[in-house]
This record gives structure tokens, sequence and C-alpha cells, in this order.
């Protein structure tokens, strides 16, 4: 009578036990989250049905493989050194799926010890819908931004061409009336090749925005000081110093014409804001730098700095348009968007001391700041 109870027993437990086991078969493979089983040594043991889906494994593929063959080589520094945490909050992780596609995840995961053995639970998010909506929604937003900065640049580039309508009729006057001397010849073509030089970078910034190849390769001093060349003597003309201090080695890949476009305008706004300061010495410092693929460029005056109400929103749309009378280029709000939205960088100014020549002086310093890919 007890045996019998004793098999009953068992074959219950059993059965408890082959409902339990069907039980957590059927939530392994229910969630919509990649689980990846693995042992001590990352080997994979198992995986779950979304798993599957998410690196495009085929049947019996991934039996024996190491997680970390599905980890780019970029990213096995860091998924090793994760892979040593008991427990490892969510972080986003580029993966590949079985025929060595990269996506971008989220991965987490929980080690379990049971019967002397260790195993270690992988959850992966697939990201790459997420990421698509992200880029898309981010592309829109450039669309927009792009709109309005061209539209800017289009009405401010009337302005040097009605210059140079009103130079040449000036020189069809004077020759009409038999007033035309070599000296007011000579003044008036060099303020239209100026007027031209100014017209022409213009062209070429709105080029850099509508142009799909924006990747080109340039050495960032010699660009710079081009570009700078027609405004220099602009600066010469009112005793404003320009000191550049950038490596001939630093070449770059990216973003040319916006690049100088955005320098020119800070240039500009310091040059504009000197003809309301009474300084007998006048200086621009111009530095650019490489730090972990980061580039670094730093304008700094000495125009005795901004009040800081001022300061706080001198890259608002308002203030911008309303303080900062350029007739051929952009304001500073609109480079703040060229930074933000076109070149995923970052721009501030703040007030600043410094010492030049054994003297102290105090400023305004711009930074910008791009990423390099």
């Amino acid at each position: 009578m007890y045996s019998n109870l004793n098999i009953q027993n068992h074959q219950g437990s059993f059965e408890f036990l082959e409902q339990l086991i069907d039980n957590f078969d059927k939530l392994f493979n229910l969630t919509q989250e990649g689980i990846v089983v693995l042992d001590e040594d990352n080997k994979i043991l198992n995986l779950n049905r979304s798993a599957k889906h998410i690196f495009g494994f085929s049947y019996g593929y991934y039996i024996g493989k190491s997680f970390l063959d599905f980890v780019p080589i970029s990213e096995l520094k860091k998924t090793n050194l994760f892979l040593g945490y008991t427990v490892l909050e969510p972080y986003e992780i580029t993966l590949k799926k079985q025929n060595n596609q990269l996506f971008e995840a989220t991965v987490s995961s929980q080690i379990l010890k049971s019967h002397g053995k260790i195993y270690r639970f992988v959850t992966v998010v697939d990201l790459s819908e997420l990421k698509s909506l992200e880029r898309a929604v981010c592309y829109q937003s450039k669309l927009a931004s792009l709109g309005e900065m061209l539209k800017t640049l289009v009405t401010k580039s009337k302005q040097p061409l009605n210059d140079i309508s009103t130079n040449i009729t000036k020189i069809q006057l004077q020759k009409q009336f038999g007033k035309l001397t070599d000296e007011f010849f000579d003044k008036t073509c060099k303020n239209i090749i100026e007027k031209l030089d100014i017209f022409s970078h213009t062209i070429k910034t709105i080029d850099s925005f509508t142009s799909y190849s924006k990747a080109t390769k340039f050495n960032l001093k010699k660009e710079l000081t081009q570009c700078i060349k027609p405004y220099q003597k602009l600066l010469f003309d009112d005793d404003i110093e320009l000191i550049i201090d950038i490596n001939y080695d630093i070449t770059l890949n990216q973003y040319r014409h916006t690049i100088t476009q955005v320098v020119i305008t800070i240039l500009q706004y310091i040059h504009h804001i000197f003809h309301s300061v009474n300084i007998e010495y006048k200086v621009i410092f111009l530095f650019a730098k490489i730090e972990n693929k980061l580039l670094t460029i730093s304008i700094k005056d000495n125009t005795g700095g901004i009040e800081n109400h001022i300061l706080e929103k001198i890259f608002s749309k308002d203030f911008s348009h309303q303080c900062f009378i350029s007739k051929n280029s952009l304001c500073l709000y609109d480079i703040y968007k060229i930074v933000y939205d076109s070149m995923e960088g970052s721009i501030e100014a703040i007030n600043t001391y410094f010492e030049y020549a054994e003297k102290e002086y105090k400023g305004t310093k711009f930074t910008i700041v791009l990423p390099l890919y």
C-alpha cells in the first residue's frame, strides 16, 4: 500500500516537474527580448526564439559558438569587461548576425549558479527599427533647419550682388561724364573683387549644405587661411590682429565649407563688437586641436567680454538677428543650428581672462567641438 503511494507521489512529482519545465520553456520563448544562456566560458548553451530571430541563426548554427563570435572586434574589449560582472545593467552595443550584418542592441545579463556550475543569462533587444526611426526624425529636423539656413543665405547673398551692381553703375556714370580717374577705377574694382569673394564663399556654403558628397579631404589651416583672407584685410584696416595657431598636420574629411563658414561668422561678430569698444590693442586668437576623435576650435578676443545677461541668449534666434547686423553672412543663431543639427557638435561662448605679451586681457571665447568619424 505504502509502495503504491510512493509510486503515485513520484509520478505526481515527475508530472509536476514536466509541467514546470514546459511552462518555463513557453515563458522562455514568449518574451520579445532575445535570451541567450551561456556557460562560464561564454559558450552558447541555449537561446529563445526571439534571440534566434534577432541573430538570424539557422537551426543548430549557434551550438558550441562563443557569444563573443557575434561581437565586432571594436566592441570585444568592452564586452569582455562587462561579461565579468555578476549583474550587468542594460547598455548599448553593436552585435553581429549570422551573416555578419551589424546591428545596434541593448544588452543586459545576470549570473546564476546551479549545482556548482555558473550560467549567464544575457538579454538582447534589437534597436535597429528604433534607431532607424530616430535617424528619420533627426533627418527631418535637419531638413527643416537646412531650409531655414538656405533661406537666410540666399537672402543675404543678394547684398554683395547689389553692391557690385552699384559699383559698376558708378564707373559707368563717371565715364559718361568724363570724370573717371584711374584712382576711382582701381578702388571701385578692388571693392567689386572683395564683394565677389564674399559672394563666392556664400555660394560654396550653400553648395556644402546641398551636396550629397559632404566628405572632402582638406587641410584645416590652409582652408581657413584661404577663406579668411578677404576678411583679414577688413580686420587689418581696423587695427585688429588675427593670430592663427593651427598645426599643419590637421587634415579633415568632413564639412569643408561649413567649418569655415562657422569660423568666419564668429570672426565677423567679434569684428562688429570691436567697433563698439575703445581698446588700443585689438587681437583675435584662432586655435584648433584634435583630441579623442574630437576637433576643438577656439576663437578668443580681448573685447572686454560680454555682459552675462547677453551671453545667456547670444545664440538665440531673436537676439542674433537683432544684435548682429551682417549683410553678407549668417548670424550666430544660424551657425548654432549648423553645429548642432548638421555637424552634430556643440558650440558655446564664455567670458575669459588671459595673458598675452605680459599683459592681462578680458574677452570672449567661442569653443566649437565637432566629432570626427
